[in-house]
């Protein structure tokens, strides 16, 4: 793949400080790597226990793992070799396929399928979500009907490639779902092609088909919806700074947040157009920061500046 982009390090994606397999994700460079080590590390580790439980309705096959006081429902399928933590819930319903390996306090929903994945702590995917060789960080949710999906159309033998920056990085894998940040949140029948990258704290509002690189603090909804509707973006805490701003087709850097600042500092907007032709459209959010469009995409990125300009706001024209 060649040098290594410390934008993909681990670190940025994911603390790994209360995660039981935190040992998994050493040795990785780019984060997608860890679904190549994941098979071998969950069939050394596994010793199965479901032989000794009390089964009320429920099925599993082949080697599973259950930590401590995690909750079964009936009609719960259950395929080895997968590991789950402790405190969670596998509700009625549930389909996992082996090759998993869930962190303590997850919820795996009435009729979420689980393939291949990788799941960190305090995980929700409650209803219809399916899951297929993903990595999903401490915190993250997806609504109902989510689907994270693995494989490219048309295609046999082709691995997944990722652009970021402008730079094409080939996985090697011909099965890779999304890279979910901590924290990231994904609405109701919302779709992430394969080999999708979001960084922690992007969320996803229902109904949008994403594709590519977001970086952290991300926000991506329908261009048609009125920003007030989503009130976390006067919440900077909860909306990191964003450094870069990526184009969604190349993965090529077209804006710096420095030049987003100064056009919100003199209440101007712009018109660009990425080299690969992707046409983008920056300008002021109502919350104070900006909002970056790809207006034949139908996509709105609400971005969170680090310092505002009151004064330039109200001398906004109307």
């Amino acid at each position: 793949m060649g040098n290594h982009d410390p934008l993909l390090n681990v670190k940025n994606f994911f603390d790994l400080s209360k995660v039981p397999f935190s040992d998994l994700f050493e040795g990785i460079d780019y984060v997608w790597e860890v679904l190549e080590k994941r098979d071998t590390y969950i069939r050394d580790r596994i010793i199965s226990n479901t032989a000794r439980m009390k089964k009320k309705g429920f099925y599993t096959e082949g080697d599973v793992y259950v930590g401590k006081k995690t909750v079964i429902e009936p009609g719960a399928y259950i395929k080895g070799p997968t590991i789950i933590g402790d405190h969670c819930e596998i509700r009625q319903g549930a389909y996992i396929r082996g090759n998993v390996i869930i962190g303590h306090n997850s919820v795996i929903g009435h009729g979420t399928e689980v393939i291949r994945s990788i799941i960190l702590n305090s995980v929700r995917a409650d209803h219809f979500a399916y899951i297929g060789d993903s990595v999903l960080g401490n915190h993250c949710h997806l609504g109902a009907g989510v689907i994270l999906a693995n494989v490219k159309m048309r295609t046999k033998t082709s691995s997944v490639r990722i652009r970021i920056n402008g730079k094409p990085y080939d996985t090697g894998m011909r099965k890779v779902g999304g890279i979910l940040g901590d924290n990231t949140e994904i609405g109701c029948n919302g779709l992430v092609n394969p080999g999708t990258v979001l960084g922690k704290g992007v969320t996803v509002y229902p109904g949008n088909i994403v594709h590519g690189y977001y970086p952290s603090g991300t926000a991506i909804t329908v261009s048609s919806r009125d920003e007030r509707a989503f009130p976390f973006v006067h919440q900077e805490t909860q909306t990191p700074i964003i450094e870069r701003i990526m184009c969604p087709n190349c993965g090529e850097e077209i804006a710096s947040m420095g030049r987003v600042q100064e056009l919100i500092a003199y209440c101007k907007e712009f018109f660009g157009q990425c080299s690969c032709g992707q046409k983008y459209h920056i300008a002021l959010s109502l919350s104070g920061g900006a909002i970056l469009s790809f207006p034949d995409r139908h996509i709105e990125t609400y971005l969170q500046v680090l310092e505002k300009k009151p004064s330039a706001l109200r001398s906004r024209p109307h």
